[in-house]
């Protein structure tokens, strides 16, 4: 760890992580590793997800480096489910936060967000619709956290508006008196980039599933999330069993939806959607933010094709629907 070439009550500390699987290097201040870990104890209290805006410069030189300066929380409240979804009020938050960080001569360079779901530090396919529709061709970052103790976390560095199938560098405990811990080491005056030692890296590698997204379009669905109390969903309440599941075709397109609505979702926790397009068997693996997205796109508009879902829930047996294209 290293400060900037400044006066040295000045210089700010960052910590930095040399290109890895990714040809940009990372920088992140030092501070907001506390601004981030006092939200997400209070998160963790709550048994929710918390994240927010990376903010700062993409800095060109030897080797290009993403400088996060500055984070920007986006609250949500327990109403909203356990899974961090960025709805509506969040969406035109980012807007605001862009317009501040430009007038302030930076830039957002993507998401952050704790992980308080089963399985690893892997961007959810919300994720990187997300990420994808928000920031197009830009490079960005996106940051997972571990919720609770000890926290690990992975940085996902997009190129070509793209998140990739593994962390741009391994994963690393992300904790305040361990970054303070690291030794200082001189800038790079090639560059004018501080170079800084990494931080140690205790677990393998990230890896992401992604054959079974092949021949996919995933597109932004709903993202209008009704109010969840946490309660069993009135549908199942009221002995409904309809996923209200659907096939359109648009050109070369099927939209395949379903009921997406938050009361309802709020208590499956996986999904599985299987695609029979002829010979050719596709399964889709959703979960419960995913569930919340309410649609996919499939290119196969042209051909005769059978969809099921299955939604898995705590309370009940699973639920299952199947549709067809074109419709019987």
């Amino acid at each position: 760890m290293a400060s900037e070439p400044l006066a040295a009550e000045e210089s700010p500390f960052y910590v930095r992580w040399s290109p890895e699987h990714s040809r940009f290097a990372i920088e992140l201040k030092l501070p907001l590793v506390s601004k981030i870990s006092s939200e997400l104890d209070r998160t963790e209290k709550l048994d929710i997800e918390m994240g927010g805006v990376l903010i700062g410069n993409v800095l060109g030189g030897r080797v290009p480096t993403l400088r996060i300066e500055n984070v920007e929380i986006l609250p949500r409240g327990v109403e909203n489910g356990a899974i961090y979804m960025p709805g509506p009020y969040q969406l035109a938050r980012l807007e605001e936060v862009r317009k501040t960080a430009r007038a302030q001569h930076r830039t957002a360079l993507g998401f952050f967000r704790s992980h308080c779901r089963p399985g690893p530090l892997n961007p959810s396919l919300a994720d990187r619709s997300l990420l994808s529709t928000e920031f197009k061709n830009s490079a960005y970052a996106l940051l997972l956290i571990q919720a609770s103790a000890p926290r690990t976390a992975a940085f996902f560095v997009a190129e070509n508006g793209e998140l990739p199938q593994e962390a741009s560098v391994r994963e690393f405990r992300f904790n305040e008196a361990d970054f303070k811990a690291l030794p200082e080491v001189e800038a790079e005056t090639a560059t004018g980039l501080a170079e800084r030692s990494e931080p140690v890296q205790h677990s393998p590698r990230n890896w992401y599933i992604g054959a079974a997204l092949a021949g996919l379009l995933i597109v932004l669905g709903a993202l209008w999330l009704a109010a969840g109390s946490g309660a069993m969903p009135d549908w199942l309440a009221a002995g409904s069993r309809q996923l209200d599941l659907k096939v359109t075709g648009s050109d070369r397109l099927l939209k395949i939806s379903w009921n997406h609505d938050a009361r309802q979702m709020g208590r499956a926790s996986t999904g599985l959607v299987t695609i029979v397009d002829g010979a050719s068997r596709r399964d889709i693996k959703l979960g419960a933010d995913e569930l919340k997205m309410g649609s996919v796109e499939y290119d196969g508009a042209g051909r005769r094709v059978e969809v099921t879902m299955t939604v898995n829930t705590p309370e009940s047996a699973p639920l299952s629907e199947s549709a067809r294209w074109p419709p019987p």
